[in-house]
């Protein structure tokens, strides 16, 4: 009668083998770990490039483009017209005598 499969070591899960040297088993992670990296970054490239050539993406991306440009060249033209009153505002309500700071009135300092 063989004793495989029977007695009391019959239900332990089998037992890992781990390398005698601790070197090659560090050496053995490293190269799990960089394999690892290497599979979710081709993983993540065919993500990219699938999501690139989708049409429905290139369509929201031109469109947000357009949309950025339009508010950029809208915030421009309301700046610029902001200024513009602003400086007709100051120009109406300026006495005519009166000078900038750092100018000195006409026939100089007395």
């Amino acid at each position: 009668m063989t004793d495989t499969g029977s007695g009391r070591d019959a239900h332990q899960a089998p037992k890992a083998v781990m390398p005698a040297n601790t070197s090659v088993a560090a050496r053995l992670s490293r190269a799990a770990g960089r394999q690892n990296r290497m599979v979710m970054l081709w993983i993540g490239l065919a993500a990219v490039i699938r999501l690139l050539r989708d049409p429905r993406f290139q369509a929201r991306v031109i469109t947000g483009i357009i949309g950025l440009a339009v508010l950029r060249r809208a915030v421009q033209e309301s700046n610029a017209h902001t200024r513009e009153r602003l400086i007709a505002w100051d120009q109406r309500h300026q006495p005519p005598h009166q000078h900038h700071a750092g100018t000195q009135p006409p026939g100089g300092p007395r």
